[in-house]
């Protein structure tokens, strides 16, 4: 369970959960950009546990297949 004075949480939460700081370098954008994606509800929303705001790991992983998932059913166009 999170303590009141941990920042982080603990191995086998970091396993499941995400800060924000954690997105937006999985992202490769800013905190703020993060911010400007849920706000514009073109990413999910965090959930708040105490005064920390995580994401899960898979819904991250997840978000991303479906921005790819265009370039994974790319096929060439035939001749």
């Amino acid at each position: 369970m999170l303590a009141h004075s941990e920042s982080q949480p603990n191995a086998a939460l970091s396993d499941i959960l995400c800060t924000k700081q954690a997105v937006a370098q999985l992202l490769h954008m800013s905190e703020r950009s993060v911010e400007r994606l849920v706000l514009s509800r073109r990413f999910p929303g965090p959930v708040r546990l105490g005064k920390q705001t995580y994401w899960r790991r898979d819904v991250v992983h997840r978000w991303l297949e479906q921005k790819f998932q265009s370039q994974v059913n790319w096929q060439p166009k035939g001749k």
